[in-house]
C-alpha cells in the first residue's frame, strides 16, 4: 500500500477469530505485464478468494463503473481541438488502496504456508485479519473508486452526472480547464499544459501511488498517435489485430 496507509494484513491466532466468522481462502496469481506489446515484468499477487465471501458479513455493494468509450472519444477530440496535453497514468496496486467496509479474515494459500521461509518468530498463524483490501475481494473495485472520487473532489474536481468516471476542474481566474478520465486503475489527464498535468498527479499522490506514463500512446488496448502539425489524433487497435493474426498462423 502507499506509504501513508497502514499495512494491509495483520497476523492473528486462531482463538482471536470470532466464532462463526467467515475466513476466506486465498490464492497467488503470477501475471506477466506487457506495455505496447513488449514484455515489462512478472508480478506475483496475493489475492483473496472472493467466492468464499459472504454478503452482509464480508462485503455489501460491489458495483464500480468504468469510463464509457464515447466519453473517452469525446475528450480526446476536445484535447485535439484545443491543443491540450493528454497524459496517461497508472495507479499502483489500486485495489489495495481502498478501506474495507467489514472485518475480514483470510488464510494464506498452501504455496505460501508450505514455503520454508514463511514461518518465523513474527508469523505464528496461517490466518490474518485484513485491515485493508486485497485483489479478489468483491468490494475492492467499488471501495477504490469511492476513495478515488473523494480524493479528486477534495481538490475541486466535479464528478460528471453523465459519466461518473469523468471528472472536470475549472478555475476561471487562472483559465484552467482539466479533465480526468478513469478506467479502474488507468487514468487519463487532459489539461492546457504539462504544469497543470503535473499538478493533478501531485494531488493524487497525496493519497495514492500513481505513475505518470507521459503523453498518451497506449490505453485500454488502443494505440494513440498524435500529429501536432496536422492537428490529428489517430486511435487504432493495431496491436490487438497483430496479436490475433500472430495467434492464428
Amino acid at each position: 500500500r502507499s506509504n501513508n496507509r497502514p499495512p494491509t494484513l495483520c497476523c492473528v491466532r486462531e482463538d482471536e477469530i470470532p466464532a462463526g466468522a467467515c475466513v476466506m481462502r486465498s490464492t497467488g496469481i503470477c501475471k506477466y505485464k506487457f506495455t505496447n506489446g513488449v514484455f515489462e515484468k512478472c508480478k506475483y499477487r496475493l489475492c483473496c478468494d472472493g467466492s468464499t465471501q459472504v454478503q452482509g458479513e464480508t462485503y455489501d455493494k460491489t458495483f464500480a463503473c468504468t469510463v464509457q468509450p464515447s466519453t473517452l472519444r469525446m475528450c480526446i477530440g476536445l484535447a485535439n481541438e484545443y491543443d491540450m496535453c493528454c497524459h496517461s497514468g497508472d495507479y499502483c496496486q489500486a485495489f489495495l488502496q481502498g478501506d474495507p467496509d467489514f472485518t475480514m479474515y483470510m488464510q494464506f494459500p498452501e504455496e505460501i504456508i508450505n514455503n520454508k521461509h514463511f514461518h518465523n518468530e513474527n508469523i505464528t498463524s496461517n490466518s490474518v485479519r485484513c485491515d485493508g483490501l486485497l485483489y479478489g475481494a468483491k468490494q475492492a473495485p467499488r471501495r477504490f473508486a469511492e476513495a478515488q472520487t473523494a480524493n479528486l473532489e477534495k481538490v475541486g474536481f466535479v464528478q460528471s452526472q453523465v459519466d461518473p468516471c469523468l471528472y472536470h476542474f475549472w478555475e476561471e481566474s487562472k483559465g484552467a480547464w482539466i479533465m480526468v478520465l478513469v478506467y479502474v486503475d488507468d487514468v487519463v489527464v487532459i489539461a492546457d499544459n504539462t504544469a497543470q498535468v503535473d499538478w493533478v498527479y501531485e494531488q493524487i499522490r497525496t493519497e495514492f501511488e500513481v505513475d505518470d506514463m507521459g503523453p498518451i500512446d497506449f490505453y485500454l488496448g488502443m494505440k494513440f498517435t498524435r500529429d501536432w502539425e496536422r492537428g490529428t489524433f489517430r486511435v487504432d487497435q493495431s496491436s490487438f489485430i497483430e496479436k490475433i493474426i500472430n495467434s492464428h498462423p
